[in-house]
């Protein structure tokens, strides 16, 4: 029930001591209820005396968590499918032709014929292919795969050599047509010559003509004396994948601050 009030018993109107008022997501307002009659007012919420009332209620800001989300450049991605057999050359079979200890399976050799076999050996030693000459050697390891022209490729090895004196070793990728023959004019991709003692890892993109079918994948040991160990060879199809675009951090609200003046001949009620 409110409280009557006379208009000759309202004080004079002052100036309400400043208070700070918090104003985060939702600000508490004052309603004004005015009271400039001698008629009853009824409110649910009123101050049995007529003196100045100061809002302070306020409501907690809410913070969201902040997610760092750095932009990407645009990444290339590659499949997981190898399109290369047994490239890390873990399934072995009885040697054969130019194979010494034990051959690599879906792999096959080639030597020139003014080469000598016994100048070197090709062989699997713990998982990599190994190939070591004492005298002027030339060797390829090759297998074929099939491609689509109208994708790119990343291929990628990783090689080891030790003393090897000469050209050093090499991969050759020859494009071929469906039936398995050249294409005319002919068509290669070459990785670069490594040579002397180092370990590195090799990665090649590559697209082929129109034409290509097939590619066949030549490790080369090239006229050379020493030792080369190959592994992990690849050819996987190379995609670019373009990152999400990262959703912008949310600010956190701040707080307002300030002072409010409210006469004291009113009645003020905050709306939640």
């Amino acid at each position: 029930l409110g409280t009557r009030v006379a208009a000759n018993q309202l004080p004079s109107t002052e100036t309400a001591s400043p208070q700070t008022s918090q104003l985060v997501e939702t600000t508490s307002e004052a309603t004004e209820v005015a009271n400039h009659t001698t008629e009853p007012v009824t409110t649910s919420e009123v101050s049995s005396e007529a003196s100045p009332v100061t809002s302070t209620e306020s409501q907690p800001s809410s913070t969201a968590a902040e997610t760092v989300a750095s932009p990407q450049a645009v990444q290339a991605t590659k499949e997981e499918k190898n399109l290369v057999a047994n490239g890390e050359f873990i399934s072995t079979t009885a040697p054969s032709g130019n194979w010494k200890k034990s051959a690599a399976t879906d792999w096959e050799t080639w030597i020139p014929n003014d080469i000598k076999k016994e100048n070197g050996a090709v062989s699997i030693d713990d998982g990599k292919l190994h190939i070591s000459s004492t005298n002027t050697y030339r060797v390829a390891v090759h297998q074929t795969v099939d491609v689509d022209p109208s994708k790119r490729y990343l291929f990628s090895y990783d090689v080891e050599t030790k003393d090897l004196k000469g050209s050093g070793v090499r991969v050759r990728l020859r494009s071929l047509t469906a039936e398995g023959k050249d294409l005319s004019p002919q068509e290669f991709t070459f990785t670069n010559f490594v040579a002397g003692t180092q370990q590195r890892k090799v990665e090649k993109e590559l697209t082929v003509s129109p034409e290509t079918r097939k590619l066949k994948v030549e490790l080369f040991f090239e006229n050379g004396i020493g030792q080369a160990w190959l592994d992990n060879i690849s050819l996987v199809e190379y995609a670019e994948k373009t990152p999400e675009t990262p959703e912008s951090s949310p600010e956190l609200v701040q707080p307002e601050t300030g002072e409010i003046t409210l006469a004291s001949n009113k009645v003020y009620l905050p709306v939640r």
